[in-house]
């Protein structure tokens, strides 16, 4: 965070705690979340695609999650398939931990030849809609840098730290 103005983590799909699994699965992703300014979740844009972005709101407001969350789902439809889907996320996920923004990917077919050759896609709507979506979400680096970066490696290696 101290060198660059944006920093990208991947947190997979859950956002469960302990209690649900008996161990916790994204015990490293939780400090990351912490410190996010935004946060970007993203879904297929379907009606499980939805349900499951609501579901990764509410366990994240249930772990005090305080940043912005802005919904994106992928690849999507008609307008009438992306009205459905924004309502959905709007009266399930309620004013008390709704998302700051709903974002929708189009379908675009410069996506299945880009994925099959392995390489990025260079126009098109979907690469419009991507850059819409940076613009939006990076806005201004905060005026006050942020504090500096811990290395808990060296208190790791301490004997205190690894006695049983």
């Amino acid at each position: 965070l101290s060198v660059y103005d944006h920093v990208l983590v991947d947190t997979g799909p859950w956002l469960t705690g302990m209690a649900h699994s008996g161990r916790d699965r994204l015990g490293a992703a939780r400090p990351a979340l912490a410190l996010a300014q935004r946060v970007l979740v993203f879904a297929r844009a379907t009606p499980d695609g939805a349900t499951q972005l609501v579901e990764w709101r509410s366990a994240a407001h249930d772990n005090d999650l305080a940043a912005p969350v802005f919904a994106v789902l992928g690849r999507a439809g008609t307008d009438y398939e992306r009205s459905h889907l924004a309502h959905m996320l709007e009266v399930n996920a309620g004013l008390a931990h709704g998302f700051a923004g709903v974002h929708f990917l189009p379908e675009d077919r410069r996506l299945a030849k880009a994925r099959w050759n392995a390489e990025l896609v260079r126009a098109g709507p979907w690469l419009r809609a991507v850059r819409r979506l940076v613009a939006e979400v990076t806005g201004p680096v905060p005026a006050a840098p942020p504090g500096p970066v811990v290395d808990v490696r060296p208190l790791l290696a301490t004997p205190e730290v690894m006695a049983p």
